[in-house]
């Protein structure tokens, strides 16, 4: 079985036969870190277009990945894999929804405002981003 996988990490993409594609964090203000949705999804096209081949079981589109089959290698399978506890508005598109960024796990804008009543609220010890940036 021939199997392309794809890790998403925070600087980038990368398939399972090393290429990579990057893709920008934005933090333009303290404790703000945010990702493009769209730039995860181009990185995802890039690696799997340019892979050898796709069997075309998934379509872009409407189009197999695989019209201009030659011959190479063809994955039975695409492995997505990444550390993700991002939330991503979607329409009915689906698309994601304006302006087009990703609220990253590592963003720390509402950390002084809502650790001391999560705390309050649940008696607990608040570790990492607390919930309340939605």
């Amino acid at each position: 079985m021939s199997v392309l996988s794809i890790d998403f990490g925070t600087s980038g993409a990368k398939a399972s036969d090393g290429r990579t594609v990057s893709y920008p964090t934005f933090t333009s203000h303290p404790g703000h870190v945010e990702q493009r949705p769209s730039d995860w999804l181009a990185a995802f096209h890039q690696l799997v277009d340019g892979a050898d081949a796709y069997d075309g079981s998934v379509k872009r589109d409407g189009t197999a990945f695989n019209d201009a089959y030659d011959g190479r290698n063809v994955y039975d399978a695409i492995v997505l894999t990444g550390q993700m506890q991002d939330l991503v508005y979607l329409d009915n598109a689906p698309s994601a929804l304006e302006p087009d960024r990703a609220v990253l796990y590592s963003d720390t804008r509402s950390t002084v405002p809502a650790i001391p009543r999560w705390e309050e609220i649940t008696g607990k010890t608040c570790k990492g981003p607390p919930p309340t940036w939605q």
